[in-house]
């Protein structure tokens, strides 16, 4: 991708983490995000559809305006006949283009272990549970 990749701009309603490393030490085709309702989810990379990226995004209007999939250019059946579609309408999502920007994204930020309920970066830095803000005194 030559541009930004949505997934790490600032209007994301997701963060990404990172890549998943198991007990073993070897990254498991698993990517790992704090999702748009604040808790972290795991995903498996193989099986990563519409619905998951849906769930995580907390619905589709992002994932609509970042990757946006417009009806082909042919016919369309308007009151029982068929008439030429001129202008391409928006249809949903581009699930491969998000599903692989996701992935771009979270291969990006390197890699997640987790321990216990706890997630922690390369660097052994807790990523999760998040600490409190504190207020400025």
């Amino acid at each position: 991708m030559s541009e930004l990749n949505p997934f790490l701009a600032l209007d994301c309603p997701i963060e990404p983490l990172g890549s998943l490393v198991n007990g073993d030490g070897l990254i498991d085709p698993v990517i790992a995000v704090i999702s748009a309702s604040g808790y972290p989810v795991k995903l498996n990379v193989r099986n990563l559809g519409k619905n998951h990226l849906i769930h995580v995004c907390g619905g589709d209007d992002w994932l609509k305006a970042a990757f946006p999939q417009y009806a082909k250019p042919g016919l369309a059946l308007e009151h029982g006949r068929w008439v030429p579609i001129e202008a391409p309408a928006l249809i949903g999502f581009d699930q491969a283009e998000a599903s692989r920007a996701l992935i771009t994204a979270c291969c990006a930020r390197g890699v997640v272990r987790q321990d216990g309920p706890c997630l922690l970066d390369a660097a052994g830095r807790l990523i999760w549970p998040r600490e409190p803000e504190r207020a400025a005194p």
